[in-house]
């Protein structure tokens, strides 16, 4: 049990006195409206000796074990924390593990958003879906009933960032739209909102240092391409690129 109260039948008609001994100390005085508190962990056993006025004794003996200490704190925690930090529980890998029950534990309970999801858990892991922020709860419960709840939020971003604009500032010449100009330089639209950092590639080299006030100057005769890769806070990344840009 997690509550060392031992009860005890009243005293019978045909009993003149009793005795109470735990763990072979006589504790009778101890005893208060039939019952007695047993503090300290592990086994105890209670003998109660019933004795008649002729003198006879039945004793009746208990032993069980006393167990208040709750199992050991598990873990929890994101198969992957990915995006631009480790350890922001900001992710777009919604797979949650949770640490192997203790030796002492006997039951499991798992719970998703207030929602019992232990059924889902497989080799101790939690897949979750839908973006946004989750609570995890694992509530791990001893035999004597001792529970322990460990709780972790996250949250789940499975979404790339908006694509954004990459244009040529003039697309000089007899067509507006063929992307053959004189003039060498790119317009970049400003990072949007759902993003965290952005790379600019320049016919694959990256140029993101060069890029002053979302525009980018590019020199040298003929085909360039410029690529711009957007990511978010999980790591989602979108890729927005001007092709065969003739200078």
């Amino acid at each position: 049990p997690i509550l060392g109260t031992v009860n005890l039948a009243a005293l019978g008609s045909d009993a003149a006195s009793r005795v109470v001994t735990l763990d072979g100390v006589d504790v009778t005085a101890k005893v208060s409206a039939n019952t007695l508190t047993v503090t300290g962990e592990g086994s105890h056993t209670v003998v109660v000796t019933d004795t008649d006025l002729a003198g006879n004794a039945t004793s009746t003996p208990l032993t069980f074990t006393l167990d208040t200490v709750a199992p050991t704190a598990t873990t929890v925690v994101l198969k992957t924390d990915s995006g631009s930090s480790t350890s922001d529980s900001v992710t777009n890998v919604g797979t949650v593990n949770l640490g192997a029950q203790a030796a002492d534990v006997v039951s499991r309970k798992v719970v998703l958003d207030g929602v019992d999801v232990t059924a889902k858990v497989s080799a101790n892991a939690l897949a979750v879906t839908g973006d946004g922020s989750h609570t995890v709860v694992v509530t791990d419960t001893d035999l004597a009933g001792n529970a322990r709840s460990t709780s972790y939020g996250f949250t789940l971003d499975t979404t790339a960032p908006a694509a954004t604009t990459v244009a040529l500032k003039t697309d000089s010449g007899s067509s507006a739209s063929d992307k053959t100009t004189n003039v060498g330089t790119v317009n970049l639209a400003a990072l949007g909102s759902d993003a965290a950092s952005r790379v600019v590639t320049l016919d694959g080299v990256d140029v993101t240092a060069k890029v002053s006030a979302n525009t980018l100057a590019v020199t040298g005769e003929g085909s360039h391409t410029v690529v711009v890769t957007d990511a978010d806070t999980a790591g989602n990344v979108t890729n927005t690129q001007i092709g065969r840009a003739h200078v």
